[in-house]
């Protein structure tokens, strides 16, 4: 593990190794003729059924904002170009041609640094005889000045590339580039053709993905236009189809503040990963941000002796604590954790990895950077060992109790020797934590069940200056992964564990089900899609849930939520009456990214439940598939929360389901005997998005029948003679119609006379 100043700069790599660019029919835009604008463009209509979907079908050289042909100028082959006016989707066609460009787009400006995303994202198909190109292509602002022109090839035959103007080799993504570099022409400063190391097969059709944002932070561009599909056709004969031509570009999230959580343990979860900031408020002054690409930035400005602020970025998950098969640090197959951290400070800090264990009670350091000796001053030091070449000392000591009856947390140390100069820095670590768990044992440190693994940063003292943490990687493989279950694979419609089921809709996600009942829920899309996740139970047939009474299904849940894209937390429950056999599906969506939008609704009044508004709607009689009871008719109360758009955090819940039922009766709706609730979990429109499930209950409790007397009789008769009277909680709607009145009296002698029958 080394300190370095690291600075990418690309474009001193190219300085370097610049050649002299040689003229090749395959890549300069130069290589091609003058483009005749004047070219007739004619508009014809594709058979679609609005008259506003045409396209222009080109037969000669032509040129527009967001879409361009070119040919040589002693070329006399034939060539057509259709492309559609809305999506820039287009065919091509060439016959015996030397070199034709066909490119389509919507053109358009991005500011790279403000995206979290931007991809190309296509469909195509190709026959062709003789060489092709298939890329993107676009205008990018280098970020030390000029402007480049970019192409980005996927798909090529019979490219002739000098391998002399080779500068790098790049991955994106999984995806491997080299990078080439030419003498641009006279309305650039730099020319770049980023290709493919392996060519993408387009004799069938594909879909793909280009990574323009990945590929242009390696090129040092921030600022990008045009961008657009090309085909570049060498001869002599060919065809080609791009169904799909879409810019999908996803804003960074808002800065988001992460809150002190030594006042409410809450957090900021983002990308998968735990950010958390510490610090006693009456010694310190600190702030951590997250910023929209991940890295938090931490700030300080301290004046007292006792300052410390610790920052931290990675995984913890509480509900391991309760798992009684969780594992200790050493019966893990690996636990490693990369990490970048930039260092603006010149006081007294420690930079590593830290976590915690319990049952032993245990936080513990590998500290890799530091300037200062003052954390570990009064610590005891045990021993110097040596892992993956660097030499740490190690120190135990233990941190003060801050209740009578809290249990001692013992806190361990792994502290390089390495120490740093006062000056700004980047510190670039990676941590086999097994190694540091294994010297640990042997010089008498024992942990317990390990539930947090981060980066982090601390600062002691008085002094100011900033840190940020960078990329975090970690990389946890336990022997209960040979457990896990993957939700909604190929084949599984359902999946059944613990009596409860788990069922998915999936088109660009995947769940895992862990042994510890933790559901890891990933969306990707690039589309305006939709999936979702449900854990189920079905009451027991001789089971009868009647919300009206004391009966009732409650679902408690705890999640983790980072998303782009929109989610939902809804708990339903499935009723049946008995009269008409109608269904009555209540729906309480609990928690959501946005407002939940409804059709063919009727508001029909409001309820806080807790400390929570929910809007109530009705949808009668809509015939809804695939119900619990077949394709019947349905009718459907939405219990709808106000004001909950959370993300980026923790998201707890309790939906009580008598409580909503009960305002729904209220309004004067019907309500039945519940047959199955469910937690779902929906992910909706274009982005990433990860949910994490750490617990989910649905409880269903079955309230003792009420038990009756001849004095109870009496009592109930006074009442319907209008006389006052104490009933002590009880319940004398018997025939469960909502009213106490002369049947249930009826009902009431009938039981009665049954139990003394007997």
């Amino acid at each position: 593990m080394i300190m370095q100043n690291k600075m990418r700069h690309f474009l001193s790599l190219i300085t370097a190794c610049v050649v002299t660019a040689v003229s090749i029919a395959t890549f300069p835009a130069d290589a091609v003729g003058n483009i005749d604008v004047n070219a007739v463009v004619t508009e014809q209509n594709v058979g679609l059924s609005s008259n506003e979907n045409f396209i222009y079908h080109i037969e000669e050289p032509c040129s527009t904002e967001n879409f361009e042909v070119r040919q040589l100028e002693d070329d006399e082959g034939k060539f057509t170009f259709d492309v559609h006016k809305t999506f820039f989707t287009f065919d091509c066609s060439w016959e015996n041609t030397l070199l034709v460009d066909f490119e389509a787009g919507l053109h358009n400006e991005a500011d790279l640094d403000e995206l979290k995303r931007y991809c190309l994202n296509y469909t195509a198909s190709a026959e062709t005889e003789g060489g092709y190109i298939f890329q993107a292509r676009l205008t990018g602002e280098l970020k030390q000045g000029g402007m480049a022109e970019i192409y980005i090839a996927e798909s090529y035959s019979d490219m002739d590339i000098p391998t002399d103007n080779k500068i790098n080799s790049i991955t994106v993504n999984d995806s491997d580039y080299d990078v080439y570099y030419f003498t641009p022409d006279q309305n650039t400063d730099a020319s770049f053709l980023i290709v493919r190391k392996q060519s993408i097969d387009l004799s069938k059709q594909i879909s793909g993905t280009i990574d323009i944002k990945g590929i242009c932070e390696q090129l040092d561009i921030h600022k990008i236009t045009g961008t657009k599909l090309c085909v570049r056709a060498l001869g002599p004969n060919g065809t080609f189809k791009i169904s799909k031509n879409n810019i999908i570009a996803i804003d960074n999230p808002i800065i988001m503040n992460v809150p002190n959580c030594d006042n409410n343990n809450e957090y900021v979860y983002y990308d998968g990963l735990r950010y958390s900031f510490w610090q006693l408020d009456d010694y310190s002054n600190g702030e951590m941000t997250v910023n929209g690409d991940g890295k938090a930035v931490c700030v300080y400005d301290n004046t007292s002796e006792y300052s410390d602020c610790l920052f931290r970025k990675g995984f913890w998950d509480e509900n391991i604590l309760n798992d009684q098969n969780a594992l200790k640090g050493r019966e893990y197959d690996k636990v490693n954790i990369s990490y970048e951290t930039t260092i603006k400070a010149k006081d007294n800090y420690a930079v590593g990895v830290y976590g915690w264990t319990q049952n032993q009670n245990a936080e513990f350091y590998v500290v890799q950077f530091r300037n200062s000796d003052d954390f570990i001053a009064n610590k005891e030091y045990v021993d110097t060992v040596e892992i993956d070449g660097v030499k740490y000392d190690l120190y135990k000591g233990y941190a003060v109790p801050l209740a009578f009856d809290a249990p001692t947390v013992y806190q361990y140390w792994s502290v390089s020797q390495l120490k740093l100069e006062d000056k700004e820095n980047e510190a670039v670590g990676e941590v086999d934590l097994l190694k540091h768990f294994e010297v640990w044992e042997k010089a008498g440190f024992y942990l317990g069940k390990l539930y947090q693994v981060t980066s982090f940063a601390e600062v002691f003292g008085e002094g100011a200056g900033e840190i940020i943490l960078g990329n975090v990687d970690i990389d946890i493989e336990s022997p209960n992964d040979k457990e896990d279950v993957l939700l909604g694979g190929k084949g599984m419609v359902k999946y059944e564990r613990d009596g409860y089921s788990y069922s998915a809709q999936y088109g660009v996600s995947q769940s895992i089900l862990k042994k510890d009942d933790t559901i890891v829920f990933n969306y990707d899309s690039e589309n305006l899609s939709s999936d979702y996740i449900s854990k189920v139970k079905t009451i027991d047939n001789n089971t009868t849930i009647n919300l009206e009474k004391k009966d009732n299904v409650c679902i408690g849940y705890n999640a983790d939520v980072s998303t782009e894209c929109n989610y939902f937390i809804t708990g339903h429950a499935w009723m049946k009456q008995e009269v008409n056999y109608k269904n009555i599906h209540l729906q309480v969506i609990d928690s959501a990214s946005q407002t939940y939008t409804l059709s063919q609704v009727k508001k029909i009044g409001e309820t806080k439940i807790g400390e929570k508004w929910y809007d109530l709607y009705v949808r009668m009689n809509h015939i809804l598939p695939h119900t619990i009871h077949g394709d019947d008719y349905v009718d459907e109360y939405y219990s709808v929360c106000r004001n909950n758009e959370r993300n980026h955090t923790n998201v707890q819940g309790y939906i009580d389901f008598a409580a909503h039922a009960k305002a729904f009766k209220k309004a004067g709706y019907e309500l039945g005997y519940v047959r199955q609730a469910s937690l779902d979990i929906d992910m909706a429109g274009r982005g990433k998005g990860i949910v994490s499930l750490h617990f989910s209950e649905i409880d269903v409790t079955e309230a003792e029948p009420e038990t009756f007397t001849e004095d109870d009789v009496e009592l109930f008769k006074s009442f319907l003679l209008g006389e006052k009277c104490e009933f002590d909680d009880r319940d004398f709607d018997i025939n469960s119609d909502g009213k106490w009145d002369v049947y249930d009296l009826i009902e009431l002698r009938k039981a009665i006379s049954a139990e003394n029958a007997e």
